[in-house]
Formats: structure tokens, sequence, C-alpha cells
């Protein structure tokens, strides 16, 4: 009995997870809604507040401001293939008779959405350390783990710049 049991915990506790995903994401788009000339001068001060927090010159920043914007934008893209991705997998899994081959294409769908991020994020902090001089590199990585190296999650549901996922 307990192994007929287990399927469906399984299938329970990933139901749970994405509702949960769901709510922050719902969450997190409700409190974009800024407008746009607020959204622009807070992404101005956040997308280069580790920069500044290390030294980095105006000219530094202003270099970086274009990546970042190319980043946020892509970013979002992945946010929303993930969110889709989600609810289709509820779905999947709320059909009175859930077609499995189905789910198991729409997990690997998701994580697929995920290494996505994952190289995207890596990619970026990558080039925004190479844009600046030497010396601050190593803050940049230095003050990078302070700021997100410790929370799960964070960089990819906020990105480098801090800025939650807009409907762009």
């Amino acid at each position: 009995m307990w192994r007929k049991l287990i399927p469906f915990v399984f299938i329970l506790s990933i139901v749970i997870n994405l509702v949960c995903l769901v709510f922050i994401g719902a969450k997190a788009f409700n409190q974009s809604a800024d407008s746009e000339a607020s959204s622009q001068t807070a992404t101005c001060s956040r997308a280069c507040s580790l920069h500044k927090s290390i030294g980095a010159d105006i000219s530094s920043c202003q270099a970086i401001e274009p990546l970042q914007e190319k980043f946020g934008l892509e970013r979002c893209r992945i946010c929303r293939e993930i969110d889709t991705a989600n609810q289709e997998l509820i779905n999947a899994i709320a059909a009175s008779e859930p077609d499995h081959a189905l789910i198991q294409t729409i997990k690997d769908q998701i994580i697929d959405y995920q290494r996505q991020m994952q190289d995207l994020v890596v990619d970026q902090i990558i080039r925004e350390k190479e844009l600046l001089p030497e010396e601050l590199q190593k803050k940049f990585i230095g003050a990078f783990r302070r700021e997100c190296g410790s929370s799960v999650g964070t960089v990819a549901a906020k990105g480098v710049t801090g800025k939650s996922c807009q409907n762009k």
C-alpha cells in the first residue's frame, strides 16, 4: 500500500510547491506595475548600487547599464516561460487522468528554462566583471557573494539589478 502512496505524495508535493510559486510570481508581478518614469529612476539607482558600493565610477555604471537592460528583458522572458510551463504542469496534474508522459515533458521543459536562467545569470556576472577595472573585479565578486550568495533563488527571482520581472 505504501508503494502506491509514494507517487501520489510526490505529485502532491510538486503541486503545492508550484501553487506557492504561482502566488509568489503573481505578487511580484502586481508589485511591478509602477509607472515607467519611476521605474526608470529605480532601475538606474538599483542597477549600480552594487557597483557603487565597491567604488565603481559613473562611466563603469554607464557601460554596464545597457547589459543590465538586455539582461532584464531576457530574464523576464524566461520568467514568463517558466510561469507558463508551471501553469501547464498544474493543469496536467489536475486532469482527471494525468498523462505522466506529458507531465514529464513539462517538468523537463521547466528544468531547461531553469538552466537557461542560470546560464543567463552567470554570463551576466562575467560580462559585468569584465567591464570593471581589475582592482574592482575582486571587490565586485566579494560584494556579489555578500549580497546574493547566501540567498537561494535571489538572483533568479530579482536578477542582478534587484528588480522584479515586469510585463515587458
